[in-house]
């Protein structure tokens, strides 16, 4: 995947390359077992706007997380300003988006903020991830299990809907707002 231009509301104008490749055949999963710290990385990005901008978003990033993230400044170009602060590594992914009169300091705190709660639970799986991934280990041969940082309504719906079609497939310990174990036995 390639990134060939970024975008930012109200014009978007942002554009993606994807190569997709054939697939194999889907198969269970076992992500109970939470990602290092050392394989995130982080960028701090800005539009349109002062370079401080990012550069505050990226120093305040530094003083949550420590030198242990790596941190990029990353000059974007679009229609519109905007600016971004992105956090990934395996399984997981925190951004946070900057808004007129909103500090730099609170976008990087917000990215931060759900980074640092991910690692205290100790999600394999972020809670975005979870909620869209049900569908694939559904689908897959044999079973699955994955701890996610949060069980989110979103991730409920998505589970009773799927089990709509297929029938009993999913079992789940934890509540509503908590870290939460899925198992799964794939119908694939």
């Amino acid at each position: 995947m390639t990134l060939e231009g970024w975008g930012w509301y109200p014009r978007g104008g942002g554009e993606v390359r994807l190569a997709i490749k054939s697939g194999q055949a889907l198969t269970g999963v076992d992500w109970r077992s939470p990602p290092d710290p050392s394989e995130f990385r982080a960028i701090s990005a800005a539009s349109r706007l002062p370079e401080h901008v990012s550069r505050r978003q990226a120093a305040r990033l530094r003083e949550r997380l420590g030198q242990e993230l790596p941190v990029e400044q990353v000059a974007a170009f679009g229609l519109d300003p905007g600016s971004l602060v992105f956090l990934w590594g395996p399984r997981a992914g925190f951004d946070a988006l900057g808004a007129r009169g909103k500090p730099a300091e609170q976008v990087a705190d917000e990215a931060a903020g759900a980074y640092l709660t991910f690692r205290q639970r100790r999600g394999a799986v972020d809670p975005h991830l979870a909620d869209q991934i049900v569908l694939y280990l559904a689908l897959a041969q044999g079973p699955s299990t994955l701890i996610t940082s949060e069980i989110t309504s979103h991730l409920l719906t998505n589970l009773w809907v799927i089990e709509q079609f297929l029938g009993p497939t999913f079992q789940m310990k934890g509540n509503l707002g908590e870290r939460g174990e899925i198992f799964c036995q794939g119908k694939g």
